[in-house]
């Protein structure tokens, strides 16, 4: 293809486009519009389905929880993500909700050990905005529904806000169903596991050792930005030095610490103002 100016030019791929008479000849059961206003209208729409796959910009995993000890679902499958630094902000906001919930830590752990509950967030820099809930049944012959608009998978969502979505009930074999499993696979690509760092940490350890990894794990994060911030400073010291020096018109970097004795602030200056 070329443009007015006839310079060759690709398009990029385009996925099929969608017939809408095929999908309601096939396999589509019901579609609404529902303004979420009261938690009841909220279960409603989620209750009675077995399997989640969800996509939210945030989460509260103790609703998480509740959903799998209710048996409301056996198994959830999660992406979350809602930063400009995604892999960081979203570990840091799911372990700072945690800090003092190290039991419902240790209930994550055990439902993702086995295979109820994945958290996933993403491992590069996309943020992910959408809100995506594909609920299943085990049964092959059961309907599923497909949640798309505008709530996060949160108590707030669930009991104090309003939201708005589309809601299709679709049958098993519906080719909708299948275009928007396809959309959160793609989605979910390129996410890592959220707890499989500490399940790691604490793989073959007691209560104790484990209750340590646990406090290791949640601090690791602020750690790791002190850490960043101290080299940040260091790098900004050593590059205003190297400009003094380049520059002798300019006063050598002082830096004074307020637990440096007088003597020594003293002695340095002076070796400063020499060129030491």
């Amino acid at each position: 293809m070329s443009d007015v100016r006839g310079v060759d030019y690709f398009m990029p791929a385009r996925p099929p486009p969608i017939q809408l008479e095929d999908f309601f000849r096939s396999g589509v059961l019901n579609f609404r519009t529902v303004t979420i206003q009261r938690q009841r209208d909220f279960e409603e729409l989620f209750n009675n389905f077995d399997k989640m796959l969800a996509v939210s910009y945030v989460a509260s995993p103790d609703l998480l929880l509740e959903y799998l000890q209710s048996k409301r679902c056996k198994t959830i499958e999660l992406v979350a993500g809602n930063s400009d630094q995604s892999l960081g902000n979203v570990r840091k906001e799911f372990k700072q909700y945690l800090k003092e919930k190290i039991d419902v830590i240790k209930k994550l752990m055990e439902y993702e050990g086995n295979g109820t509950l994945k958290i996933y967030v993403p491992s590069d820099s996309r943020i992910i905005h959408s809100k995506l809930y594909i609920l299943l049944n085990s049964s092959s012959n059961s309907s599923a529904r497909v949640i798309v608009g505008s709530p996060n998978l949160t108590q707030t969502a669930r009991k104090s806000q309003e939201n708005y979505v589309d809601c299709w009930d679709l049958e098993p074999n519906s080719p909708l169903l299948a275009r928007y499993e396809e959309d959160y696979e793609k989605i979910r690509s390129d996410c890592i596991l959220f707890l499989e760092d500490l399940r790691e940490l604490c793989d073959g350890k007691g209560k104790d050792d484990e209750q340590d990894a646990i406090g290791r794990w949640l601090s690791s994060d602020m750690e790791e930005n002190l850490i960043r911030e101290e080299r940040e400073v260091g790098n900004l010291i050593q590059a205003t030095m190297e400009a003094s020096f380049r520059n002798k018109s300019e006063p050598v970097l002082e830096v004074l610490l307020d637990s440096a004795p007088h003597n020594l602030r003293k002695k340095d200056h002076e070796d400063a103002r020499r060129g030491y």
